[in-house]
């Protein structure tokens, strides 16, 4: 089970100067860009650092009944990778606000998937060590230790046995398997480390019935848009294979700045949708 630091190294992170969460769209793209296209760890190190402060805001209205903002702030670093590996900086987007959509995703699938564990974990000591897993891991790395069942133990004054039977009541969602690094085979997620093979029923229930609900939400707010500007988000956001520009302004007879145009008012209007009518998020928000 062991893994290490997903995100920032520690050197990097004491290393990084402070005015990084302050990017800006120049710095963002050229960071970007080392990232995806050349595998530059150092370049994934800085944005990821300089997103800190908006992924706890995102992750801070879901604390609430013992979650804590160290499992919320993992998850949102999951979600934040996952929309970084899908970001297309031809768009015109900003970064946060196409990974945004991945981050809440994470988050409120982390809290669902919490909720059921607690009610399947046995007593009030497995429910400690549900709730103190993202603190330990948290401890643990920035001593600059290696994940494992036997150091989540010792932080935790418990036995290994109690973290593998927490673990096993706790398997990550598929979402959450997105491997943390582009170029390598073996890259760690947070599902290796939480993931188990034997699922519970009512986990793989619950985690079923959250897709439901998030792709209802996509659905319903694809549907509020005209059918051009629907067929075009559809062809370019929700298939595995999206068509090109070139594709797109030949089958509407238009130009490929246009169809652009049309891609980027497309998803700022699903992306309105899905923030004022997000049922996951509004009920963290009322707690």
């Amino acid at each position: 089970m062991a893994r290490t630091t997903p995100f920032i190294s520690t050197a990097t992170r004491q290393l990084m100067p402070a005015n990084t969460a302050h990017l800006s769209r120049d710095q963002e793209a050229d960071l970007v860009t080392r990232w995806q296209q050349q595998g530059d760890r150092a370049a994934l190190d800085t944005i990821t650092q300089a997103f800190q402060p908006f992924l706890h805001k995102l992750a801070r209205p879901f604390v609430r009944g013992g979650m804590s903002i160290d499992d919320l702030m993992q998850a949102a670093n999951v979600g934040f990778m996952q929309g970084l590996a899908g970001f297309k900086l031809e768009t015109g987007f900003r970064l946060s606000t196409f990974a945004q959509w991945w981050v809440r995703s994470a988050i409120q699938e982390h809290v669902a998937l919490m909720q059921t564990a607690t009610k399947i974990t046995n007593g009030r000591n497995q429910r400690r060590i549900l709730f103190g897993i993202g603190r330990a891991v948290t401890k643990i790395e920035r001593r600059g230790g290696t994940v494992s069942d036997a150091s989540l133990a010792d932080v935790l004054q418990v036995n290994e046995a109690e973290i593998a039977s927490v673990r096993r009541a706790m398997a990550v969602a598929t979402s959450l398997d997105t491997p943390l690094a582009s170029d390598d085979d073996e890259a760690s997620t947070l599902g290796s480390l939480l993931a188990n093979d034997d699922e519970p029923l009512d986990l793989r229930y619950e985690r079923e019935q959250l897709r439901c609900i998030r792709q209802r939400g996509i659905d319903a707010a694809v549907e509020t848009l005209d059918p051009r500007s629907r067929e075009i988000f559809k062809a370019r956001r929700l298939r595995d294979d999206p068509e090109t520009l070139e594709e797109l302004s030949q089958r509407f007879d238009v130009s490929r700045e246009r169809i652009r145009q049309i891609e980027v008012k497309a998803f700022e209007k699903v992306a309105r949708h899905m923030r004022e009518n997000d049922p996951l998020a509004m009920q963290a928000q009322a707690a």
